[in-house]
């Protein structure tokens, strides 16, 4: 097994003795871009805005209750 990086190409071989050529290119691409979307989204929750943000999809609560996960869905102030 080889990898040449400035090709993006991964060389394999079977049992057989056969080399096998894989382009990694479209997978690295799209890794790099999922990365760049994940690191946008955690950059965005982090400055408070976007509509990802859990706090404000559970709104006004106090800070108790925002760090304690509801299991049930029954909210602790409903009896």
């Amino acid at each position: 097994m080889d990898y040449n990086p400035s090709t993006n190409i991964l060389y394999t071989g079977d049992e057989a003795g056969y080399l096998q050529k894989w382009d990694l290119t479209p997978m690295l691409e799209k890794l790099a871009h999922n990365e760049a979307i994940f690191k946008a989204r955690q950059d965005r929750e982090r400055n408070g805005g976007g509509s990802d943000n859990v706090s404000a999809a559970r709104g006004s609560q106090t800070p108790a209750q925002q760090s304690t996960f509801n299991l049930t869905g029954v909210e602790s102030n409903e009896e």
